[in-house]
């Protein structure tokens, strides 16, 4: 791709880089900036790279060593903002705007251009999977720590290779990674290991869910469920809603988690269907098949819902 050479250049120009991602990271965002942040050291170990964000404890395994930046640090650098589709989710001030040259990379439909240099792949189920292709085809040197963090967002945000269609592609990119040497049954065990609380959690989950006449697979966690359980709003919605997506005849899912402030947070998931059309409707958005949204109440979230019902009748009758 010509975007692999411009942002080689880009990178060689600067002494300074920074790296950002979206808020509420997954791993798919700690892959790409912990990630990314790791293959500009090897390859160039002059240079100074920064990263940071609000951390996600929960990936502590991945990576936790985040900087302070100075309004100053970011006059003087490049950014580079990675698995975030638009402005408004960039975890950072509007100081990354003071950057001298702004590079945008990512996967998710392409809402809003906002770098110097756009590499937006939608056909990548992950950013991370579009990073591994950067290293690759630029014969870029890596290490097998660099790998494993690397694979790590490739695996979780293709839910283990199970959603957003992978490509022959993706699996030869997975394969150069784990050609690195990391130790693959180490990370599995560090990524699915579980505290009794979620136990509890998931026992909750299968009690409790509802579903609609036409298959919508759904489950409201108010701010007391969620403190009896143990389980934070932002984790219970975006780690747990895979829980509902093996059910039979449920080609949509979704979990509502109401936040400490009342705002709910929706993940919402499918199939095969379109939905990130109906997360937009919302104010959300994200893939066509997994999508999130925010919303001020329960009773926006039964609307939401209720499209989604709609949606499964419209295709399937």
């Amino acid at each position: 791709m010509k975007e692999f050479q411009e942002i080689i250049n880009a990178i060689k120009q600067f002494d300074k880089i920074i790296i950002l991602r979206h808020i509420l990271p997954d791993g798919d965002a700690y892959g790409f900036q912990f990630g990314l942040r790791n293959i500009i050291k090897l390859n160039w170990p002059d240079k100074t790279v920064k990263i940071s964000g609000k951390p996600n404890s929960r990936l502590n395994f991945i990576g936790h060593d985040f900087d302070t930046i100075t309004d100053q640090d970011f006059s003087d650098s490049l950014v580079i903002i990675g698995d975030t589709a638009n402005k408004a989710r960039i975890d950072e001030t509007n100081r990354w705007q003071l950057a001298k040259k702004i590079i945008k990379i990512d996967h998710h439909p392409s809402d809003d251009s906002y770098g110097d240099i756009n590499l937006v792949r939608p056909d990548y189920c992950a950013c991370s999977e579009l990073l591994a292709h950067f290293i690759q085809s630029e014969n870029l040197k890596i290490d097998a720590p660099t790998a494993k963090i690397i694979y790590h967002g490739i695996v979780t945000d293709s839910d283990r290779f199970l959603v957003r269609f992978p490509q022959p592609r993706t699996f030869e990119l997975a394969a150069f990674l784990l050609k690195q040497g990391f130790d693959l049954a180490a990370l599995y065990q560090e990524m699915y290991a579980v505290e009794k609380e979620d136990l509890g959690f998931r026992s909750y989950v299968y009690n409790n869910f509802k579903t609609t006449d036409k298959g919508v697979a759904y489950l409201f966690l108010t701010q007391e469920n969620l403190a009896k359980l143990k389980v934070t709003s932002d984790h219970a919605a975006y780690d747990y809603v895979a829980l509902l997506g093996n059910l039979k005849d449920c080609p949509i899912w979704a979990f509502f988690c109401e936040g400490q402030n009342g705002e709910i947070r929706g993940e919402l998931r499918s199939h095969n269907l379109v939905i990130n059309e109906i997360a937009r409707k919302y104010g959300g958005g994200g893939h066509r098949t997994s999508s999130g949204v925010r919303l001020k109440d329960f009773i926006s979230a039964t609307r939401v819902i209720n499209d989604l019902n709609d949606l499964i009748g419209e295709v399937h009758g």
